[in-house]
């Protein structure tokens, strides 16, 4: 509804109501229950025509009724405006407050350490350290036989232990600046504590796709998939071992931890954790947890801003160099198993409020379009015997013009927009 006097281009349409008859603000509120593209015509644009809106007729009460109406819906509309600002607001908060719980989580500062449990039971613990050294052993071992299958599937067997050297030990993180860590944690790189495997698109995986197979193949847009908020559960290629292995495609196993590496993408921030074994598109970066790390590896990556990590080219992307030094504050074994039960049952609760906050947001959304359905079904607010019809008010009007001269249309034809035998009114 336009404020001031205005210009609209060719793209618009405009109502402009006899005040005598229509009271602006009760034509801005009636066309708020049209569904305009159930009016538009069915073409490569859809448009509507001016004869799609003239031919619409309005409920037409009394002009007291009229404003009586809009006051009532204004008054409604009013508190639930408030009401969904208080609950964009109680997501904003909650979004914030689930942040603030990952962030304490991965700082140390949600449950009590594990060297003070230890220390006022009178009990030693593991500290992080050896949990650390256990982890680049398993990693090695991975490593090691991944490598051995590797040959053995192409009839090379090794006769000695010179590819054993090939070995790349994970760089620490560069810990000078970093803060100090609570008793019994240790810092750690990404790579240390997984092993970091891009995607692969080959040519003709999109239509390699069968039925029986039992490996997806999953594409970055899958993440917006429903039943994948999560867990990547629904792919639209599923491949065969034999389709694999032709394709020279890499199976990554259940519990990876995949987002976005390149493109528009990375901004969404998301993360998610394959549900089986599974293969992924170029555009998609993984990290195999190692060590029995994920849960809490998983954490750690909620609270990462991929973001920050790409560069700043046009077409934004984060490398293996970007994630493999990424330093992180590694707590003992148990620990983690404490940090990660409390994270779970805190963040349940925040998304069981968000999950109640949206149903009202929608059901505030859904009871504003039954509020105007009630005003134009004359149920919104009680009529006053004393107002003058619309029917009388119309029949007056039109006598009123017809004692003074009608402007000619186009062509030298005159038309009268009231039909004064009904209650409403044309909208031409």
């Amino acid at each position: 509804m336009l404020g001031r006097p205005s210009l609209v281009d060719n793209n618009v349409f405009g109502m402009a109501p006899d005040v005598d008859v229509l009271d602006p603000e009760y034509l801005f509120y009636f066309t708020c229950t049209l569904r305009l593209g159930d009016l538009a015509r069915a073409t490569t644009v859809p448009s509507l025509r001016k004869g799609d809106v003239e031919s619409l007729s309005i409920p037409l009460p009394g002009l007291s009724e009229q404003r009586r109406i809009v006051s009532a819906l204004e008054s409604y509309f009013t508190r639930l405006d408030d009401a969904a600002a208080t609950l964009e607001r109680v997501q904003r908060n909650l979004k914030r407050y689930r942040a603030s719980v990952l962030k304490a989580a991965v700082e140390g500062r949600l449950v009590p350490t594990e060297a003070e449990l230890a220390r006022a039971e009178g009990r030693s613990y593991e500290p992080a350290s050896v949990l650390l050294t256990r982890i680049l052993a398993e990693r090695r071992r991975r490593w090691e036989e991944s490598e051995l299958a590797k040959m053995t599937a192409k009839g090379k067997a090794p006769k000695d232990n010179e590819w054993k050297a090939k070995y790349v030990e994970p760089a620490a993180p560069d810990t000078s600046g970093l803060p100090e860590l609570p008793e019994g944690w240790c810092w750690a790189s990404v790579e240390q504590l997984g092993f970091i495997a891009s995607g692969q698109t080959p040519s003709g995986v999109t239509s390699a796709g069968a039925a029986e197979g039992a490996i997806p193949w999953f594409r970055i847009g899958d993440m917006n998939t429903p039943n994948n908020e999560l867990r990547m559960n629904v792919a639209k290629e599923w491949l065969t071992a034999e389709q694999v292995a032709a394709l020279g495609l890499h199976v990554r196993p259940a519990g990876t931890i995949i987002f976005p590496k390149r493109g528009g993408a990375i901004g969404t921030n998301k993360k998610r954790l394959l549900a089986c074994p599974s293969t992924y598109d170029l555009n998609t970066m993984g990290v195999v947890p190692v060590g029995g790390v994920g849960s809490y590896l998983w954490l750690w990556f909620s609270d990462l801003d991929l973001g920050s990590l790409a560069d700043g080219s046009n077409v934004p992307q984060i490398n293996h160099g970007d994630i493999a030094p990424l330093a992180i504050r590694l707590p003992p074994q148990v620990e983690q198993a404490r940090i990660v039960e409390n994270v779970n049952a805190l963040l349940s609760l925040a998304e069981n409020a968000l999950s109640v906050t949206s149903a009202n947001r929608l059901r505030a959304v859904r009871l504003r379009q039954s509020i105007l359905k009630w005003a134009f079904d004359g149920r919104l607010v009680d009529q006053d015997p004393s107002d003058e019809p619309a029917s009388v008010l119309l029949e007056r009007i039109r006598a009123e013009r017809a004692e003074s001269p009608r402007t000619p249309r186009a062509g030298g034809k005159s038309r009268d927009r009231r039909d004064a035998t009904r209650s409403t009114w044309r909208l031409r």
